[in-house]
């Protein structure tokens, strides 16, 4: 098993907050009692719902490692995962390698459904719903991604009455993360969370106009985090989302937010929204390490139309990487020989004779020995280029052969640099190592929360 302290991982554990008052801690309340959760310690994390690779899993190793941590001697505390299902994504994929019919392997995207046709629409993972689960066609480079995939579609297959293929692609790989996380206490997504916040977004609508100016005011921070949002009075656009029929997302103003609710559309929280919910409603909400930029500025809108001080959020990430069994190829390739290009330029370097070093030489010494820019310089130049040329002739079979050699070179460089993404799934990597990646995260974790001095804990390991 991999020592802890080799795993390459980074971990932000923030201060402990103080407790909420006045307004924060009511919506606290307020969210935790919606969404049926305990008034102690609650701590969670999030994703949109794909197979999450070792960094995603750690935040959510952290997530609940913190509960822990937090909670009294005499109590537990409970983690939760949000699903971001108002983004984008199509939950139906997983990453693995598969075997060409040449016998060279790639990374593919296997679907686990053909519930529905595929088109160019760019959909909220939300719209989907639930599905079979059904195999690819693809044939998988090795057997841990054989195992991969099917214990991933057994989970797909058990959680299938859920509401969304949202929810039950996010249960579906919370359920094979349980080794290392646990069981949250609570599995959402952004219809929940945003009818939870019910009376909050009742105040973003009364009062929209004055919540675009807030968070363009925010976006001085960071220009680059989002777009402004338009300010024109009651119809100005609001952090929601609406979804429409087939599942594209459009921005919306007060004034359609409005009649869309009434008419029973579907509504979902923009990510400032949604982040800053999630962050009351917890002791600590952790993200990666892309999650931080965009809170700067939805920390701010929270600070200046609500008047609250969002508490403070962790960041964790990690990199491990799967075996190159795990991926169906072997280890890093055995250096080239020599370059087809450095022979084909030096084609004396084919021979162990002497000779036709000694030739290049003497045609090179008789080059540099010339005046520049002279006939004779010129003529000894024309005379290498011939010589190079009969030789070229004279080794083609060599020549063809070093090319073949770099040319499978290429493609096992190739085929190595796979073993170099620190994106695959977790369910390749070595379950020693993903235990040792707990492991660490626990204990700094644990360290962080018992020792306020303290509270940055980022060992690193070079790459493997």
């Amino acid at each position: 098993m991999a020592e802890a302290d080799a795993i390459d991982f980074r971990i932000d554990v923030p201060q402990a907050a103080a407790p909420l008052t006045g307004v924060a801690a009511e919506i606290r309340t307020h969210l935790r009692t919606e969404l049926g959760l305990p008034q102690g310690v609650v701590t969670g994390a999030g994703h949109q719902p794909v197979v999450w690779h070792a960094g995603l899993l750690a935040k959510f190793i952290a997530a609940s490692a913190d509960a822990d941590a937090l909670a009294s001697t005499a109590g537990r505390g409970v983690w939760l995962h949000f699903i971001s299902d108002q983004d984008i994504v199509e939950p139906s994929r997983i990453e693995l390698p598969v075997r060409e019919v040449h016998g060279m392997i790639r990374r593919s995207s296997l679907q686990c459904s053909s519930a529905w046709a595929r088109t160019n629409a760019r959909r909220a993972s939300a719209w989907y719903p639930p599905f079979m689960p059904s195999p690819s066609a693809a044939v998988c480079a090795s057997d841990a991604a054989i195992i991969a995939r099917d214990a991933f579609l057994q989970q797909l297959d058990a959680n299938r009455s859920e509401a969304s293929a949202a929810l039950q692609f996010a249960k579906s790989v919370g359920a094979c993360a349980r080794p290392w996380t646990g069981q949250p206490a609570l599995v959402i997504g952004s219809t929940a969370l945003l009818h939870a916040a019910a009376p909050l977004v009742e105040q973003i609508l009364r009062d929209p106009e004055r919540s675009a100016v807030a968070f363009n005011e925010a976006l001085h921070h960071d220009p680059h985090a989002a777009r402004p949002l338009r300010v024109a009075g009651d119809r100005s656009e609001v952090p929601l989302w609406r979804i429409a029929e087939d599942g594209s997302r459009e921005r919306v103003s007060a004034e359609a937010a409005r009649s869309a609710m009434q008419g029973g559309e579907q509504l979902l929280p923009r990510a400032f929204l949604a982040s800053g919910l999630l962050r009351i409603c917890c002791d600590c909400f952790y993200h990666g390490t892309g999650g931080a930029r965009y809170e700067r500025v939805g920390e701010e809108w929270w600070r200046r139309f609500f008047g609250i001080d969002l508490p403070p959020f962790g960041v964790a990430t990690a990199t491990v990487l799967p075996p190159p069994a795990a991926l169906g190829i072997g280890g890093a390739p055995a250096p080239l020989r020599m370059s087809h290009r450095r022979l084909w330029w030096n084609p004396h370097l084919l021979s162990g004779d002497r000779a036709p070093h000694e030739a290049h030489a003497a045609l090179v010494t008789r080059i540099a020995q010339a005046p520049r820019r002279s006939t004779e310089r010129a003529s000894h130049y024309a005379a290498l280029h011939a010589w190079i040329s009969h030789e070229r002739i004279a080794g083609k079979a060599q020549f063809d052969q070093m090319l073949q050699e770099e040319t499978a070179h290429r493609a096992e460089r190739a085929q190595s640099s796979l073993a170099h993404d620190r994106t695959w799934p977790f369910l390749l990597l070595d379950p020693a190592s993903v235990d040792a990646l707990a492991a660490a995260i626990t204990r700094a974790v644990h360290r962080a929360r018992g020792d306020p001095k303290n509270r940055r804990h980022a060992p690193s390991a070079p790459h493997p």
